[in-house]
């Protein structure tokens, strides 16, 4: 429901309530977007991939300030705050939320960042931890990464399939 003068605004959640503030927003017929991203997840020694939100604590809502109540939505229960600038909710550009939502069309499994810290979830280096190196690619197809260890007091080079690597 867009209306002439809303505009997009980021609403800062508590720490894993963006689908009960989503839930919330939308049932009081606000417009609402919750972009998502691919995520590596462990679960009993299993890495597991699924969606969660592209920016952790943050969705977005669709107002129009001279007639809604924002004060409402940062009242609501799991709703930390509204971004703000000088005390006003800061509305986010059009080009902004456009490269947003394209990426809520397309969510992208988030690769690791350079020297990213990563757990190793299964096989014979679990539980160890090192930094992200680089991706390439294993002789079978899978995709593999390089990560540093310390191993036995020494720092080293260590090759492991990718979907046995979790963020640390």
């Amino acid at each position: 429901m867009q209306h002439a003068g809303s505009s997009w605004f980021a609403v800062n959640t508590a720490p894993g309530q963006e689908y009960a503030v989503e839930r919330r927003l939308k049932r009081s017929g606000r417009d609402v977007l919750l972009p998502e991203c691919k995520v590596r997840r462990r679960k009993r020694r299993t890495i597991t991939i699924e969606r969660g939100p592209l920016f952790l604590t943050y969705l977005f809502v669709r107002l129009d300030l001279e007639r809604d109540e924002w004060s409402l939505i940062e009242a609501m229960m799991g709703v930390v705050r509204l971004l703000k600038v000088d005390g006003q909710p800061f509305a986010i550009s059009d080009i902004d939320m456009a490269r947003v939502r394209a990426h809520a069309r397309n969510p992208l499994l988030i690769e690791f960042s350079d020297r990213q810290r990563v757990q190793v979830a299964a096989g014979a280096f679990e539980g160890r931890e090192g930094r992200y190196i680089s991706k390439g690619s294993g002789d079978s197809g899978e995709d593999i990464i390089r990560v540093l260890m310390d191993i036995m007091g020494a720092q080293r080079l260590v090759t492991i399939p990718e979907a046995l690597v979790v963020p640390a």
